[in-house]
């Protein structure tokens, strides 16, 4: 009567490793989640909040795919009396630290487009430095990711066919004693 009881608290103990296990790499792809994704939204917070500043009320910012595929997009609304976008391009060409190949601003119903060749006709060349490297960085971001999901599968596969071996070796000993 007593190795049933030995046994069971045996498994316990594998059993709370493994949720520990499960618990720490939890926590730890949270972790990446939130550090990989943070840049990019603080720079497009920040843009809302200037934009916010200026006296536009229910800002949007919809960035632009690292390949340049869409434009960035501003939805906003309110602003000055017959402002055709140009404030929201003009605070987005001076301020916003991404590369900027054409921005849509959308202001209620009425919808403004320019290319950054217009933008720079209009308004002169930009002077904040953006990231050339940044389509590399956001590859590198996502190839970290999925590296770490894989290796967090790969970690659990482990720690389930580990237990399962433990377990059948505990079985295997109670049935010859």
């Amino acid at each position: 009567m007593a190795r049933p009881i030995a046994r069971v608290e045996h498994e316990g103990e594998i059993s709370l490793r493994l949720r520990t296990d499960r618990r720490l790499l939890t926590v730890l792809l949270l972790c990446l989640l939130v550090t990989s994704g943070c840049s990019e939204l603080n720079r497009d917070a920040d843009l809302a909040a200037r934009i916010t500043e200026a006296g536009y009320s229910d800002v949007r910012v919809v960035p632009s795919d690292p390949d340049l595929s869409s434009p960035l997009t501003i939805y906003a609304s309110g602003g000055p009396e017959g402002d055709d976008g140009g404030d929201i391009a003009r605070l987005v060409w001076d301020t916003y630290p991404g590369e900027v190949d054409r921005v849509v601003v959308e202001l209620g119903r009425v919808h403004h487009s320019a290319t950054a060749k217009e933008l720079e006709e209009r308004f002169g060349p930009r002077e904040v430095e953006y990231d050339p490297n940044l389509v590399v960085k956001w590859v590198a971001g996502i190839g970290a990711f999925l590296l770490l999901v894989f290796g967090t599968v790969f970690a659990l596969l482990i720690s389930f066919v580990v237990v399962t071996i433990r377990r059948r070796r505990l079985a295997l000993r109670a049935t010859r004693r």
